[in-house]
């Protein structure tokens, strides 16, 4: 893991989610914020849910594949927790990762089927006319993004199956507990 966060290509791409996730955070905010100060000198800021709708869209879709970076999304896994460490919990923690790597690509080929829609309908909003596909397109980027880190991790998890690669300690220490 040492090695890959020292990687150019990876500090960018980790950079670059934080920098979407703080953007994006900060606009769902200030529109939030300026629409409800607005309401209170009597000026309707027509629209502004629009605005926020594809700023909420991408703080979600980037801050979730962040989650898949950091291995910080919630899960349900009480039996890798509850085994003690074993070939069948190594198993088990194999399958885990291939059942998220397939059904990730799955739901960014399904993302992607929606983009082009947009894209081929020409969606817009009501009021400002921006197109659909601004925000939609978060949803693909997001889990295409989401993808590849849980590609890097299933290969972490093989390597670690087949004994090419030692298990981290803190896996050690929590088979431990």
């Amino acid at each position: 893991m040492k090695d890959r966060e020292n990687n150019i290509l990876w500090k960018i791409l980790v950079s670059a989610q934080r920098a979407i996730i703080i953007v994006s955070l900060a606009a769902v905010t200030l529109i939030i914020a300026g629409a409800c100060i607005l309401r209170i000198f009597g000026i309707n800021f027509t629209g502004f849910e629009e605005l926020a709708t594809i700023a909420v869209f991408w703080l979600y879709m980037i801050g979730s594949s962040h989650g898949s970076y950091e291995k910080s999304q919630i899960t349900a896994d009480i039996m890798e927790v509850m085994l003690p460490e074993s070939l069948g919990k190594n198993i088990m923690k194999l399958i885990k990762w291939i059942a998220v790597f397939i059904l990730g690509c799955i739901f960014a080929y399904w993302a992607w089927g929606l983009v082009a829609w947009s894209m081929q309908t020409m969606s817009v909003t009501s009021y400002f006319r921006i197109p659909i596909v601004t925000g939609q397109i978060s949803i693909f980027i997001g889990l295409v993004i989401s993808c590849f880190y849980n590609l890097v991790y299933l290969i972490d998890e093989i390597l670690m199956f087949i004994g090419k690669k030692p298990r981290p300690v803190a896996d050690a220490e929590e088979s431990a507990n």
